[in-house]
């Protein structure tokens, strides 16, 4: 209207034309102003590279009220661990029978400045930890270098200058158990005897790389994680896991022209790796049973986490869906105790959840112990400066048949302050073992009612009961129909 008046008064409309404009100005309906979703804003951005006729339409299988409820829940994570340094997660939900992408998260906020929210990390180059462990072992059982009924040796020394995460060695292992329970020793020992350039081609074949830095960079590295790749390639590279052998490439929407399935491993072997990935006896001592990695059904579960906890990854697969989730910094700092395990285990498993149960009620991410929290004056609950959150109060161990007697141990592990130097683990008042915040400790346990407490150089302690029987117990959590619904 401002704009008419100043052209009728500067002469160019008459005062009839400037009436009947003016009429017919406030006669426009104006249209409410249409907004891209903020949570499929990096989508939006990653199809501006498909080259499209202006008046086509590019139509997804994303899924827009999981795509926020994916979104909320990572949030909600990198929220629980920003105390120890995590900024930003990602992750990806694909529906593995037609191998569309149904969630795909860049990032927690896109307009998030100090995290860097407009990066998509799921197309981000990072350092995968112990996920590209199970190629590792799928190629050592297609080429005959190691078989389910192998020992493997997990000691100084065949460690040959690597370590294992909790810096400890576990002697004489079980192929199954070295791989469930994420030792670094027997996968560099399995490298080794595959050779590092049959691996490295292998990791090529499954586009995890493009030759485009020479195998020598990354040696035996390769097993723990020393490639940088990226989610996606991750998720593509796990789904042959969910399809028997065959790598396939997954679809972003509809229309997309994608490359054929082509065999990496045989039947045979993917059958194995499921197995054993979903087995949380075979875990042991390394993960503790009901922990974030076990699912009330059939899913197979490969953790990651980078040296100094950069990276914390997840790969969650059933014979539905594919979950892989991220959580580091954008300035690849270390974290501070955030693990695959702990913090994006966690998120895979809502996910998966949301998948199969959308109505399963959310609980507050973190360990939710009882024990783990303390009142504060205001009576609501807050996390303490030093909390047990393995093994959990009151709780009840059985002996385990397939344990070795004297091998049966349960997992001692606090959330310390950030200043904490060191912790000491009593046993039934009796000092067991000192050692730094972030190395997980193991008991050997012993039947009757036991105290175990944990005090920090800071001067905090906490304290749970526990109490251990003498009658051993059958597993029933791993049944053949399990096995059989896992061997896809």
């Amino acid at each position: 209207r401002r704009i008419l008046e100043t052209v009728r008064d500067r002469g160019y409309l008459t005062d009839v034309e400037y009436t009947r404009a003016f009429r017919q100005v406030a006669e426009i309906e104006l249209q409410p102003r249409w907004r891209q979703p903020e949570e499929a804003i990096h989508l939006a951005v990653r199809f501006r590279e498909i080259p499209v006729f202006p008046e086509e339409r590019i139509r997804t299988a994303i899924d827009m009220t999981l795509q926020r409820a994916v979104t909320e829940l990572a949030r909600d994570c990198v929220a629980a661990w920003s105390a120890s340094g995590a900024r930003n997660a990602a992750a990806m939900v694909i529906d593995g029978q037609d191998e569309t992408v149904i969630s795909l998260v860049g990032s927690v906020d896109y307009f998030d400045r100090e995290t860097c929210g407009a990066i998509d990390y799921t197309r981000v180059r990072r350092s995968p930890g112990s996920t590209l462990k199970p190629f590792v072992y799928a190629l050592g059982f297609d080429t005959g270098v190691i078989d389910e009924n192998m020992i493997l040796a997990d000691d100084m020394v065949t460690a040959g200058g690597f370590r294992n995460f909790d810096r400890g060695w576990m002697g004489p292992i079980s192929v199954d158990r070295a791989l469930a329970s994420s030792r670094n020793v027997p996968a560099v020992h399995i490298l080794r005897r595959t050779g590092v350039y049959r691996m490295f081609g292998c990791l090529a074949d499954l586009d995890l790389h493009r030759h485009d830095a020479p195998c020598d960079r990354y040696g035996l590295g390769l097993a723990i994680g020393g490639m940088p790749v990226t989610m996606e390639q991750l998720a593509r590279a796990y789904s042959v896991f969910s399809h028997r052998g065959l790598l396939t490439q997954f679809r972003l929407f509809n229309g997309q022209v994608t490359e054929s399935p082509r065999r990496i491993f045989s039947e045979s072997t993917v059958a194995a790796i499921n197995s054993i990935l979903s087995d949380p006896m075979a875990r042991l001592p390394s993960f503790p049973r009901m922990g974030h990695m076990e699912y009330d059904y059939p899913v197979a579960v490969k953790t990651g986490t980078s040296e100094g906890c950069r990276d914390a990854w997840t790969v969650a697969w059933s014979p539905r869906y594919r979950v892989v989730t991220w959580m580091g910094r954008p300035d690849g700092r270390p974290m501070r105790q955030v693990t695959g395990y702990r913090a994006t285990a966690e998120l895979a498993h809502r996910i998966m959840d949301a998948l199969y149960d959308p109505h399963k009620p959310a609980l507050k991410f973190g360990y939710n112990d009882p024990s783990s929290q303390q009142q504060s004056d205001t009576g609501v609950s807050e996390p303490s400066d030093l909390n047990i959150i393995s093994p959990e109060s009151n709780t009840l161990y059985l002996f385990d048949p397939e344990i070795p007697s004297g091998h049966a141990t349960i997992v001692l592990s606090a959330l310390a302050d950030s200043k904490t130097e060191w912790l000491t683990w009593e046993i039934d008042d009796t000092p067991f073992r000192t050692v730094s915040p972030d190395i997980p400790v193991f008991w050997p346990i012993q039947t009757g009612r036991h105290i175990i407490r944990v005090r920090s150089s800071q001067g905090q302690e906490d304290t749970v009961t526990i109490d251990v029987g003498n009658k051993p117990f059958e597993s029933q959590c791993i049944t053949n129909d399990f096995k059989k619904a896992l061997s896809f």
